[in-house]
């Protein structure tokens, strides 16, 4: 096998008798590991995946007098490091030749190399059916893995908490939780974990909060060896003394798997509350035998990294919507703005400034109920807390104008509705 570029052979990878001993050593290996084979299809990856699967069809078939389909798919169109714009590819249909639903499906290429031409065919297999099971084989394993991988998802969390343990939308048996999981080298942790902190600073200096970090260490029921427990707390303090960010040594706090780093995040009352974590796990990649290739070649376990920003989505909600008693930013309003209409001779012109606001993406609701206007007002005011009312009258639809009570001041003043549109709209943008 040999890579051509402008007709000039590169390295040879491997000569044609090792890959007539490599192809049966990988059919009896699947015939020993997909059982039923009935279940699997083999798809070989455009264009030196195609012939590959093709020949391990025929030698399972020699053994087991299966025939197990084959297809192929191209991942011209699905590869991340490539502007689809700028592709000269004509898109071509994916052969499979089943639905692949329920199936166990066989990727098959011939090199694999930083993992991305994978990545980009499980996309395609996905788009076409959702596999069972998607299993790689390949001829040649050149490692280099592209590490860190980042893997984050909104997850459904239930916590059996104790019945006078529950507070509101602080503590709740079920809740929504921004959890990831990074796969790094023992090299690369330093610099994840400083990542990592920059990313939660941010995100609560969004919102202005103040807060305090926390190292907490090994706990008395822990596993894993004094090495591995010593090297993950040197990680994250080595992170925080390289930020220059004040901590907490809180002793024995720990997970039972790893140390970790809480941020403390500071209500209105006060009061702290535990949101983002930093947590470091020797013992994940152990238990599930997780493994990279280094550039020398040898097989090393990576180290995972736990992280949530938030914390819980609800926990965070509440912490917000103390911090401005309910009064949030124009920005972050669910509603922004109240169009109200002083009565039906307004009504007209109420919905054409509602739909005004709506073409330019500002979240805004009409009242368009037979109320007094200074019920309205109150209840917008008080109940709702909306940054903006618009209140509509005769003088605003004759003069082509809009009143604008500001939530903050309480005062009226009047504009045009273009005026209003880019203040707002300028608000929202520098998050006001």
């Amino acid at each position: 096998m040999m890579n051509m570029q402008a007709g000039i052979p590169k390295a040879q990878l491997m000569a044609g008798d090792a890959m007539n001993r490599a192809l049966p050593r990988m059919a009896h290996e699947m015939m020993e590991q997909l059982m039923p084979l009935e279940n699997v299809v083999l798809v070989g990856i455009r264009r030196r995946g195609v012939p590959l699967a093709q020949r391990l069809s025929d030698i399972i078939e020699k053994y087991e007098h299966v025939r197990i389909p084959v297809g192929e798919v191209d991942i011209a169109m699905y590869r991340d490091d490539r502007d689809p714009a700028q592709l000269n590819v004509e898109v071509q249909e994916k052969h499979l030749p089943v639905d692949v639903t329920g199936k166990v499906v066989v990727l098959v290429d011939d090199v694999l190399h930083t993992g991305r031409t994978v990545r980009a065919a499980m996309d395609a297999i996905l788009d076409q059916g959702r596999a069972a099971r998607i299993c790689l084989a390949v001829l040649i394993d050149r490692g280099h893995r592209e590490l860190p991988i980042r893997a984050g998802e909104i997850g459904l969390v239930h916590r059996h908490e104790l019945r006078g343990a529950l507070h509101g939308l602080f503590r709740v048996r079920c809740f929504n939780q921004d959890d990831a999981h990074l796969f790094v080298r023992p090299d690369q942790l330093t610099d994840e974990i400083v990542g990592v902190v920059n990313l939660i600073d941010s995100v609560y200096q969004k919102f202005g909060f103040k807060y305090h970090v926390e190292l907490s260490t090994r706990p008395e029921d822990s596993m894993g060896s004094d090495e591995d427990w010593e090297d993950a707390t040197n990680g994250l303090k080595t992170a925080l003394e390289k930020l220059g960010m004040p901590y907490i040594v809180n002793e024995g706090d720990g997970a039972f798997y790893g140390p970790k780093i809480d941020f403390h995040l500071r209500d209105c009352l006060g009061r702290t509350w535990q949101c983002g974590t930093i947590q470091l796990d020797f013992q994940m990649p152990l238990n599930f035998n997780l493994e990279y290739v280094d550039v020398d070649g040898s097989r090393k376990r990576p180290i995972m990294i736990h992280r949530v920003c938030y914390g819980s989505i609800e926990r965070f909600i509440g912490i917000l919507t103390e911090h401005f008693a309910g009064k949030f930013p124009t920005w972050m309003a669910p509603v922004q703005v109240k169009v109200l209409p002083v009565s039906d001779k307004s009504m007209d012109y109420a919905k054409t400034v509602y739909a005004a606001l709506r073409a330019k993406k500002i979240r805004c609701e009409l009242d368009d109920r037979n109320e007094k206007i200074g019920y309205k007002i109150r209840e917008a005011r008080q109940v709702d807390r909306v940054p903006y009312m618009l209140i509509l009258g005769g003088q605003e639809v004759e003069n082509n104008t809009v009143s604008v009570r500001d939530r903050a001041t309480d005062q009226t003043v009047t504009c045009t509705l273009d005026e209003f549109i880019a203040k707002i709209s300028k608000e929202i943008a520098d998050r006001v």
